[in-house]
């Protein structure tokens, strides 16, 4: 949980090698953009402002955080996919290719649960992502691409102007929906 009047840590050793605060206000936000998304991804790279971010948290702040933008993809993939992006995502640590995740998906004991049960590889997940994971562009992640058998099902681009058109977009709408968590 984020508390009030904290900053939020965006230092590049920080976001490529763990979870902060501000992943965990991205994560937030692309999952309200994408309710219906069991998993919600995101590479640490994306995330440039290499610097604490103090509140109030503004556009601009944003805009420095997230230089790149991008589209939010959502898209159906088989469970054995899943743990092998959460398994390079996890090998990368240190570079832009660490995947921070919601906090619904747990690391324990060598293996991932979401809410509690174990990730099943014959097992549909919908998964949202930035639209850059999902080109294969990504450390590691190669095999991350649409046209990979075990991505069942690529929903359709989100119109401009939808949170999950950008992730700017879903961050800059989530604070403004959560407005008093993000203010002195």
């Amino acid at each position: 949980m984020i508390n009030k009047g904290e900053s939020y840590e965006g230092r590049e050793t920080e976001v490529r090698a763990r979870p902060t605060n501000l992943t965990r206000l991205i994560m937030s936000s692309i999952k309200d953009a994408a309710p219906q998304a069991d998993i919600v991804l995101m590479n640490g790279g994306s995330i440039r402002v290499d610097d604490v971010v103090q509140l109030p948290i503004t556009q601009y702040d944003i805009l420095r955080a997230l230089p790149f933008g991008g589209a939010i993809s959502e898209a159906d993939m088989k469970g054995s996919l899943v743990i092998k992006l959460l398994e390079a995502g996890r090998k990368n640590i240190g570079i832009g290719g660490f995947l921070h995740y919601n906090e619904a998906l747990v690391f324990a004991a060598d293996k991932w649960s979401l809410n509690g049960q174990m990730i099943d590889p014959a097992k549909t997940y919908r998964v949202a992502l930035p639209e850059f994971l999902l080109s294969g562009k990504e450390a590691n992640m190669e095999f991350l691409k649409t046209d990979n058998v075990e991505v069942v099902k690529v929903y359709p681009a989100a119109a401009k102007g939808e949170s999950l058109s950008d992730i700017r977009l879903a961050v800059v709408r989530y604070l403004e929906k959560n407005r008093t968590q993000f203010m002195n």
